[in-house]
């Protein structure tokens, strides 16, 4: 039990943040523009320097636009 365990210290930890966004499609437009154009770039590249990686998820993404017009 004490091999595993001097094994398992050896490897590296993957450090991974993934951030989920989630809303309706009428609302937070201004928000997720400044997330993503400005809040998520710096939060990437603090986490890189620190050697995490850094996801985001906009759930609305992969929604075709006729969907995003239906109501929500």
């Amino acid at each position: 039990m004490a091999e595993a365990t001097k094994e398992a210290e050896k490897k590296p930890i993957d450090r991974v943040i993934r951030v989920f966004v989630s809303s309706t499609f009428r609302d937070m437009h201004a928000e997720r523009e400044e997330l993503v154009k400005r809040v998520f770039p710096e939060l990437r590249k603090l986490c890189e320097a620190r050697g995490v990686t850094w996801g985001e998820v906009d759930l609305r993404w992969g929604i075709p636009d006729e969907r995003k017009d239906q109501r929500d």
